[in-house]
């Protein structure tokens, strides 16, 4: 029996569609592993809600305090020195204390488990404030920076700040809360001298690094999960009441010193 080979015209008719068909697919992979990685940052900050309402059960419903706006959880971070922050290598997770200079294990890790997973953002770009870090967990040890409470009494961007600050004591092991007091989940939020309370469901936490609306928006590097070429100002955020969600500001939300209106923004 005689075999006919393909004509070259018949190759060419296949191996164009091939490429369209590798054409069309390409985007809707690339949408589907955009839409992962935001799923397992929505996770990521579910769980930190999770924990921090375990936190809170233990703590006479007091969220944590922390050193800096960094270290809420996660790993020591591989930046060190006054450069960037001044103690980033001095905590991290309970298995790495007594390592590679790491003295404390930061609030939230026991926790999460001692574990890095959580605080690890898939789309991490790093922070562009400070250029040289090009991703924030490997050099902070964490993707996330929450509303810490750095001594300043304003509430950023309208914001209020609500995780305490704190120091280590002399044995470089024990936090000692520093008089910046974290927010009681039954009380409120106790900041600048004001009583703050609209409701947990509204008020943020943390988010992605690149929340704070002192990131310039025209640097890709601040645009973590956008899924078009606008320019918006959208961020993976975790809320008071534990539930996270893909949040989308208005493009200029106020400065630094922007009051808080909760009528205004709808968040504080």
């Amino acid at each position: 029996m005689k075999r006919h080979a393909f004509t070259l015209i018949e190759l060419l008719v296949v191996i164009s569609i091939i490429a369209l068909l590798i054409a069309i697919l390409l985007p809707a992979l690339g949408s589907a592993r955009k839409s992962a990685r935001l799923s397992q940052c929505l996770s990521n900050q579910s769980q930190y809600g999770k924990a921090i309402y375990a936190y809170a059960a233990d703590n006479r419903q007091n969220l944590p305090a922390h050193e800096n706006w960094y270290n809420l959880a996660g790993p020591a971070g591989s930046a060190t020195g006054a450069a960037i922050w001044p103690v980033l290598s001095q905590s991290g997770l309970a298995s790495e204390v007594g390592s590679n200079g790491v003295i404390a294990a930061r609030a939230l890790n026991e926790y999460l488990g001692d574990s890095a997973d959580a605080s690890r953002c898939p789309e991490d770009k790093g922070d562009a404030f400070f250029p040289d870090v090009e991703n924030a967990f490997e050099d902070y040890g964490n993707s996330y920076i929450p509303q810490w409470k750095d001594g300043t009494g304003v509430p950023y961007f309208g914001v209020v700040q609500v995780f305490g600050a704190s120091t280590l004591d002399a044995s470089g092991r024990r936090q000692v809360i520093d008089g910046r007091e974290p927010a009681n989940m039954d009380s409120g939020v106790r900041n600048g001298g004001v009583l703050y309370n609209f409701g947990w469901s509204n008020k943020i936490l943390m988010g992605d690094y690149p929340w704070h609306g002192n990131r310039d928006l025209a640097d890709p590097r601040n645009q973590w999960h956008l899924r078009s070429s606008e320019t918006k100002r959208l961020a993976v955020l975790l809320f008071g009441d534990g539930h996270a969600e893909y949040f989308e500001f208005d493009s200029d939300y106020g400065d630094l010193n922007a009051p808080v209106d909760p009528t205004e923004n709808g968040f504080w």
